[in-house]
């Protein structure tokens, strides 16, 4: 040990070069502890530690830009352990990210090698490789450099050369550990980050969802994200949900429940949701691309998965969400205009944005987000929602006069239900017809009691909340559908209502007129306009035939959207998500 100390001491320079291409990090610490020491200059050492470092680089970019094709340098990326897609994957992000890149190069310790050649492969300029490499190389030697100098200064009271060696060792076996656990990590980081996600052809992919609002809340959003997962998994997909904890919900191993508690006053239908444990679950699942649905709580948790595991994010707005400030007491103009600019900047954050309505998009794009949108419907399920024969022996079952109109929905605030009132009770003054209720809500009761204000009690038929066939049946005793909500994205009652062969009177706002045909599939009618909602029921409640017409038409013009027709368009969006870097170029050719 004496004999090559006093060699290395008598010689340094000798030992520096191939020392610091060898091993770079750890010997620019040794040389700032010995430079501390008076046994080297610092000019020259520096020198020689950045050249240590620099010159390999350059030959390994050399390597990838002119020598890609060389067996020898294949199993040099090979033996990194990076596979052909990572490899090509790695590549692509040098033109976006140079500085990073050269970065990592650096602290991935066993991955230097296959990512430098990757600069050269993918035809980064030589200029320019050679100006990061020679920048990240000063600042990284200077540092491992100036630690070891700043230990040095404290190891002069050390008599022994032998001693001040061995104590440069130990404090250098210290800064390795610490160096490659620092480097495995980043290397274990970065392998995970790009391992090879779906591409369209696969067979198969793995499919987060994340939804603040899920089953058993009465929704719109909850019964999407049933049938889209449903569909998924039967076309051979692999599909996870990550949902509110709910009172009533059913155990089930595909969905991830989350704590929650109800927010007064929306009577079940809006929960504050604690993802907490989410994103270690969303880490094992290991998801090829994740799906939100919404932008609450556990719609934060998936912009943070989509991030930090490196997959494409989709986004679907379903809602305006503005019009839920009514539940907290705060549907103020500055409050309605932040909340417009929150979903906008939540939805910039997803590779691809789709909602229900064109309506929707546009309000999006008009607080800021330019993210590349399609519009896709919610799924019908058809084979549920049908016509049926036999009207008047449903109506016997249900109670309900032989002439009806139908209210059917979540019985919110936003609904605008005084209006349907209002229209029904002019109605009622003119015909003997019966007022037919499906739905529940926070609402409700304020909705009988303007009912029985109106001395329409006994002309009101409440059938509450209904599922299933029960739910069909019940639409199919009606003749009618009266909707009167100006904020709807796109209605999946009225929807189902036209599956049913039913026709529709809307008002004319919201997304309700991307999906009624005017005189076609029902009538719009302007929102301010009572009595020409009026007009338009009585009109179909005069001529029986003409609304059973319009009502087949309805029924075919819902069938466009049953769940297998909306789920091909949405696994056409995740294709292209994961097929290109580009959203913008992948929506071309999309059905």
């Amino acid at each position: 040990m004496d004999q090559i100390s006093q060699l290395i001491i008598a010689h340094p320079y000798y030992f520096l070069l191939p020392l610091a291409i060898v091993e770079g990090p750890i010997v620019s610490f040794v040389a700032g502890f010995l430079i501390a020491r008076g046994y080297l200059e610092p000019l020259p050492t520096f020198a020689i530690l950045i050249l240590g470092d620099f010159l390999p680089d350059m030959a390994l970019y050399g390597m990838g830009r002119f020598g890609a094709s060389w067996p020898w340098v294949r199993r040099m990326i090979d033996k990194g352990r990076l596979g052909q897609n990572q490899f090509e994957r790695l590549s692509g992000v040098w033109a976006q990210h140079p500085v990073k890149m050269i970065f990592l190069s650096k602290l991935a310790y066993g991955l230097s090698p296959p990512l430098l050649m990757s600069a050269g492969l993918v035809g980064v300029p030589w200029r320019k490789f050679a100006g990061l490499s020679l920048l990240t190389t000063v600042v990284l030697r200077a540092i491992l450099t100036a630690l070891g100098f700043y230990l040095g200064g404290y190891s002069q009271a050390v008599a022994s050369t032998l001693q001040a060696i061995e104590l440069a060792v130990a404090a250098a076996i210290i800064a390795a550990v610490l160096y490659y656990g620092l480097s495995y990590y980043m290397r274990a980081r970065l392998l995970e980050a790009q391992t090879p996600v779906s591409r369209p052809g696969r067979r198969s992919l793995r499919i987060a969802i994340c939804t603040d609002t899920f089953l058993p809340q009465l929704s719109g959003i909850a019964d999407s994200v049933e049938i889209l997962a449903g569909q998924l998994r039967k076309a051979g997909h692999e599909v996870r949900i990550y949902a509110p904890r709910l009172p009533g919900a059913e155990d089930d191993p595909q969905v991830v429940r989350f704590r929650s508690f109800l927010i007064p006053g929306s009577g079940g239908g809006l929960a504050l949701v604690f993802p907490f444990g989410g994103f270690r679950d969303l880490r094992r699942f290991k998801p090829d691309l994740i799906h939100t649905q919404t932008f609450s709580t556990v719609g934060m948790l998936a912009v943070y998965a989509a991030r930090r595991l490196r997959v494409p994010l989709v986004g679907t707005d379903h809602t305006f969400p503005a019009d839920y400030l009514f539940y907290m007491k705060l549907d103020f103009a500055p409050l309605r205009f932040l909340v417009c600019r929150a979903a906008a900047w939540y939805y910039a954050r997803c590779d691809f944005v789709t909602a229900p309505s064109e309506k929707m998009l546009e309000e999006l794009r008009a607080y800021g987000m330019g993210k590349p949108t399609k519009v896709i419907s919610n799924p019908i399920p058809n084979d549920l929602f049908r016509p049926l024969g036999e009207r008047s022996a449903l109506k016997a079952k249900f109670g309900i006069a032989p002439e009806a109109v139908l209210f059917f929905g979540r019985i919110a605030k936003e609904k605008n239900w005084e209006l349907s009132v209002e229209v029904f009770a002019r109605i009622a003054a003119r015909r003997a017809t019966q007022l037919v209720i499906i739905g529940d809500g926070p609402y409700l009761s304020e909705l009988e009691a303007m009912v029985r204000a109106r001395g329409l009690g006994d002309r009101c038929r409440i059938l509450g909340a209904l599922r299933g066939e029960t739910l069909n049946e019940a639409m199919n005793a009606c003749e009618v559908l009266l909707t009167t909500s100006a904020h709807e994205t796109q209605s999946m009652a009225m929807l189902q209502a036209a599956a049913c062969g039913l026709p529709v009177v809307a008002v004319d706002s919201g997304g309700l007129p991307e999906y009624v045909r005017h005189r076609v599939t029902g009538y719009l009618v302007r929102p301010d306009d009572a009595a020409g909602l009026v007009d338009r029921v009585v009109k179909l409640l005069d001529d029986p035939a003409f609304a059973h017409r319009m009502g087949l038409k309805a029924r075919d013009l819902a069938t466009q959207f049953s769940p297998e027709a909306i789920t091909a368009q949405m696994l056409a969006v995740y294709s292209a998500a994961l097929a290109t870097p580009e959203p913008e170029a992948a929506l071309h050719g999309l059905p």
